[in-house]
């Protein structure tokens, strides 16, 4: 089964969009322009690969896309992984922070009641 160039050119567009998604107070051409940045290639051509303007795209330029989408979608994940790691340590944090100073009231509660002669908590 072969693939037609209408396939090839169908899937080029689907990386180009898959590179980075739209912002709401982007232009279709600064959003081409940012994917084409970030592709580290011409912003006209990823610009006529997008509009489908090119109808044979070469395989070695198809293969570079995906590849260049792929460590762009890697890049991606590994900031999510960070993201939600850091939150989690935030979470902790905060919670030891918490269960420290509840820690810490308790043993001046102690301490207050010891000066007065008291010995319960």
């Amino acid at each position: 089964m072969s693939i037609t160039p209408e396939e090839v050119a169908d899937d080029v567009r689907r990386l180009i969009v898959s590179a980075e998604p739209k912002r709401w107070d982007d232009t279709q051409e600064s959003w081409l322009a940012r994917i084409a940045w970030k592709l580290g290639m011409d912003a006209g051509r990823i610009k006529r690969l997008f509009y489908r303007e090119v109808r044979n795209v070469p395989s070695h330029e198809h293969r570079t896309i995906e590849m260049r989408v792929a460590a762009i979608e890697e890049r991606q994940n590994r900031r999510q992984e960070l993201l939600n790691e850091t939150s989690r340590l935030v979470e902790a944090s905060d919670s030891t922070a918490a269960a420290c100073t509840l820690y810490l009231a308790r043993a001046a509660h102690t301490l207050a009641s010891w000066a007065e002669g008291e010995t319960k908590e």
